[in-house]
Protein backbone atom coordinates (compact mmCIF):
# COMPACT_ATOMS: atom_id res chain seq x y z
CA UNK A 1 0.00 0.00 0.00
CA UNK A 2 1.25 3.37 -0.12
CA UNK A 3 1.31 5.76 2.45
CA UNK A 4 1.64 9.52 2.17
CA UNK A 5 0.96 12.80 4.75
CA UNK A 6 -0.54 16.42 3.93
CA UNK A 7 1.22 18.87 5.70
CA UNK A 8 -0.33 22.27 5.15
CA UNK A 9 1.82 25.53 6.25
CA UNK A 10 -0.66 28.89 6.16
CA UNK A 11 1.96 31.59 6.45
CA UNK A 12 0.91 35.33 7.65
CA UNK A 13 3.92 36.57 5.05
CA UNK A 14 6.63 34.87 2.79
CA UNK A 15 9.48 33.56 4.90
CA UNK A 16 12.94 33.59 4.14
CA UNK A 17 13.59 29.73 3.26
CA UNK A 18 10.42 28.66 2.04
CA UNK A 19 9.59 27.76 -1.44
CA UNK A 20 7.24 30.36 -2.59
CA UNK A 21 7.59 33.81 -3.55
CA UNK A 22 5.88 37.27 -3.08
CA UNK A 23 3.69 36.05 -6.21
CA UNK A 24 2.68 32.83 -5.35
CA UNK A 25 -0.29 31.77 -3.70
CA UNK A 26 0.57 28.82 -2.72
CA UNK A 27 2.87 26.00 -3.27
CA UNK A 28 3.08 22.41 -3.22
CA UNK A 29 6.21 20.15 -2.83
CA UNK A 30 6.51 16.26 -2.77
CA UNK A 31 9.50 13.70 -1.04
CA UNK A 32 8.84 10.28 -2.05
CA UNK A 33 11.18 7.54 -0.62
CA UNK A 34 11.05 5.27 -3.57
CA UNK A 35 9.06 3.06 -1.41
CA UNK A 36 5.72 4.37 -2.24
CA UNK A 37 5.60 6.62 0.96
CA UNK A 38 5.14 10.42 -0.09
CA UNK A 39 5.29 13.32 2.00
CA UNK A 40 3.04 16.26 0.63
CA UNK A 41 3.87 19.76 1.57
CA UNK A 42 1.56 22.85 0.77
CA UNK A 43 2.18 26.04 1.67
CA UNK A 44 -0.18 28.81 1.24
CA UNK A 45 0.49 32.48 1.84
CA UNK A 46 -2.55 34.15 4.45
CA UNK A 47 -2.10 37.47 2.88
CA UNK A 48 -4.89 37.09 0.47
CA UNK A 49 -8.64 36.73 1.29
CA UNK A 50 -10.19 33.60 2.39
CA UNK A 51 -12.00 32.36 -0.94
CA UNK A 52 -8.00 33.41 -2.64
CA UNK A 53 -7.16 31.02 0.40
CA UNK A 54 -9.38 27.99 -0.46
CA UNK A 55 -8.80 28.27 -4.26
CA UNK A 56 -5.18 27.63 -3.58
CA UNK A 57 -5.61 25.04 -1.45
CA UNK A 58 -7.72 23.23 -4.19
CA UNK A 59 -5.03 24.00 -6.93
CA UNK A 60 -2.33 22.87 -4.67
CA UNK A 61 -4.20 19.80 -4.14
CA UNK A 62 -4.73 18.99 -7.35
CA UNK A 63 -0.49 19.48 -7.72
CA UNK A 64 -0.46 17.09 -4.74
CA UNK A 65 -3.07 14.01 -6.72
CA UNK A 66 -0.62 14.31 -9.72
CA UNK A 67 2.60 13.87 -7.40
CA UNK A 68 0.52 10.97 -5.68
CA UNK A 69 -0.62 9.11 -8.64
CA UNK A 70 2.89 9.09 -10.16
CA UNK A 71 1.88 12.25 -12.89
CA UNK A 72 3.87 14.68 -11.73
CA UNK A 73 7.87 14.55 -10.83
CA UNK A 74 9.26 18.57 -10.95
CA UNK A 75 13.40 18.55 -11.27
CA UNK A 76 16.49 19.65 -13.26
CA UNK A 77 17.45 17.33 -16.20
CA UNK A 78 20.57 16.77 -18.17
CA UNK A 79 20.21 17.75 -21.40
CA UNK A 80 22.67 18.15 -25.08
CA UNK A 81 23.67 21.67 -23.82
CA UNK A 82 23.48 21.16 -20.26
CA UNK A 83 21.12 21.95 -17.32
CA UNK A 84 17.55 22.30 -17.81
CA UNK A 85 14.59 22.43 -15.65
CA UNK A 86 11.59 20.99 -15.98
CA UNK A 87 8.70 17.80 -15.14
CA UNK A 88 8.25 14.62 -15.85
CA UNK A 89 4.97 14.67 -16.48
CA UNK A 90 2.86 11.30 -17.22
CA UNK A 91 5.67 9.49 -17.54
CA UNK A 92 7.73 11.93 -20.26
CA UNK A 93 10.12 14.52 -19.74
CA UNK A 94 8.28 17.95 -20.51
CA UNK A 95 10.23 21.28 -20.74
CA UNK A 96 9.00 24.59 -22.17
CA UNK A 97 9.47 25.44 -26.41
CA UNK A 98 11.11 28.26 -26.94
CA UNK A 99 7.73 30.57 -26.90
CA UNK A 100 5.96 28.72 -23.99
CA UNK A 101 5.98 30.20 -20.24
CA UNK A 102 7.53 27.16 -18.29
CA UNK A 103 4.26 28.11 -15.22
CA UNK A 104 1.43 28.48 -17.71
CA UNK A 105 2.01 26.44 -20.71
CA UNK A 106 3.07 23.57 -18.37
CA UNK A 107 0.72 20.53 -18.40
CA UNK A 108 0.65 20.10 -14.85
CA UNK A 109 -0.68 24.16 -14.18
CA UNK A 110 -2.99 23.89 -17.10
CA UNK A 111 -4.67 20.50 -15.59
CA UNK A 112 -5.02 22.69 -11.90
CA UNK A 113 -6.28 25.62 -13.03
CA UNK A 114 -8.61 23.86 -14.98
CA UNK A 115 -9.89 22.10 -12.04
CA UNK A 116 -9.37 24.48 -9.48
CA UNK A 117 -12.63 25.92 -9.49
CA UNK A 118 -14.64 22.58 -9.72
CA UNK A 119 -12.88 21.14 -6.78
CA UNK A 120 -13.29 24.19 -4.70
CA UNK A 121 -17.07 24.50 -5.87
CA UNK A 122 -17.65 20.45 -5.00
CA UNK A 123 -15.69 21.08 -1.43
CA UNK A 124 -18.27 24.18 -0.86
CA UNK A 125 -21.36 22.35 -1.74
CA UNK A 126 -20.71 19.35 0.26
CA UNK A 127 -19.60 22.06 3.24
CA UNK A 128 -23.04 23.74 2.20
CA UNK A 129 -25.31 20.34 2.44
CA UNK A 130 -23.69 19.48 6.10
CA UNK A 131 -24.26 22.43 7.67
CA UNK A 132 -27.97 22.20 5.99
CA UNK A 133 -28.57 18.57 7.53
CA UNK A 134 -27.02 19.55 10.83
Amino acid sequence: TEDFDIDIIVMSKVKEGLLMDGDAAGYCSCIDDDEGSFNIEIELARDKDNLAIFRALAHEMIHAKQYIKGELSLGAFIEDNGLGFGGLWKGKIWKPAKKQDGYYDSPWEKEAYEKEYQLLESVLAVDSKRRNSI
